[in-house]
């Protein structure tokens, strides 16, 4: 089941968000800090990843927790 999707792009910046089923819900508008929040564990766990995996590593793909699973994947553009 799919409860959030972000699409970022290389500034961190949110270009798309879209949730489901999410009991805490924000007041309109207010939901920068939680874009900057997940930007920022996302790119800290990928310099993690880059920073201990060997050089032909794929990087980092997903992780678990307790309460989620977060699927990570890199497009290339033009």
């Amino acid at each position: 089941m799919i409860f959030n999707f972000y699409i970022f792009d290389k500034n961190g910046t949110c270009l798309f968000y879209r949730e489901w089923n999410r009991k805490r819900k924000h007041p309109k508008g207010e939901y920068e800090n939680d874009f900057k929040l997940m930007y920022g564990l996302i790119y800290s766990l990928c310099q993690f990843v880059i920073d201990i995996a060997p050089k032909t590593g794929e990087g980092l793909q997903s992780y678990k927790t307790d309460a989620y699973k977060l699927h990570f994947f890199v497009a290339t553009t033009r």
